[in-house]
């Protein structure tokens, strides 16, 4: 797949060096990642989104949803599934989302506000996201971030 534009991954059991590697192969023309509900049989989130975080220069788009495990540890994340009836605002998901589009410094679990809060309790939320470039435009599909077919599909 030379020109793989959108990764949706979803219900399904990897290896976080198979998909760093999957996922850095593709480096210049994914824009979209989603994943939702996925098991690692070795390695470990962190180190997974340490190794990918700014890196994907073409990525635009970034949804961490459900739950994403890792089969050593645990639940290392718990993310929310986004609904268009009851979204909410996760700050170590958007951290993580921004630091896989931005890379730069790993974010600090105790510096962000733990409580999960909806949209409408939050004034002036800006999710994660890019500096505005020459190169998005508003209709670009990639540069979508709200409720749309990929949470639905996942």
């Amino acid at each position: 797949m030379p020109h793989l534009y959108d990764l949706g991954l979803a219900h399904c059991v990897t290896d976080a060096e198979y998909l760093t590697e999957l996922l850095l192969r593709h480096k210049d023309t994914l824009r979209r990642l989603p994943l939702s509900d996925i098991q690692l049989r070795e390695g470990e989130w962190d180190s997974l989104f340490q190794n990918i975080g700014g890196k994907l220069p073409a990525l635009r788009t970034v949804k961490l949803r459900g739950f994403l495990e890792s089969e050593d540890w645990g639940c290392e994340y718990s993310f929310d599934i986004a609904a268009s009836e009851s979204r909410r605002i996760s700050h170590r998901r958007d951290a993580v989302e921004n630091y896989i589009l931005t890379g730069g410094q790993w974010p600090n679990p105790r510096t962000l506000p733990q409580q999960t809060c909806y949209l409408w309790e939050q004034e002036g939320y800006e999710p994660p996201g890019l500096p505005e470039s020459d190169d998005r435009t508003e209709d670009d599909p990639a540069n979508k971030y709200s409720y749309d077919l990929v949470d639905a599909r996942i």
